[in-house]
């Protein structure tokens, strides 16, 4: 298992699913105020902080990529429609 997703799976097993969703909104409250600050830099660390916990989050759900990357294909064409409207 590489790293992106052992340390993931680590993380959850250490400190558990309650902790990994308190941990997600708070990196997800320092990519806002990242982006709100127009700081390019940070906003691409706390996107990096988000995706390792997401990850973790995925892992306790049992995603896999293909599902998610299928699931997130649906989402874009529902957008791609609005867009056309």
């Amino acid at each position: 298992m590489d790293k992106m997703r052992e340390i993931p799976k680590k993380l959850l097993e250490k400190y558990g699913i309650r902790a990994q969703r308190d941990k997600l909104q708070e990196e997800h409250g320092e990519l806002i105020e990242a982006i709100k600050k127009n700081d390019r830099s940070n906003v691409v660390e706390e996107i990096a902080d988000c995706t390792i916990v997401f990850q973790s989050i995925l892992t306790h759900y049992s995603v896999e990529l293909h599902e998610l990357s299928s699931m997130m294909l649906k989402k874009i064409e529902k957008a791609e429609k609005y867009l056309k409207d």
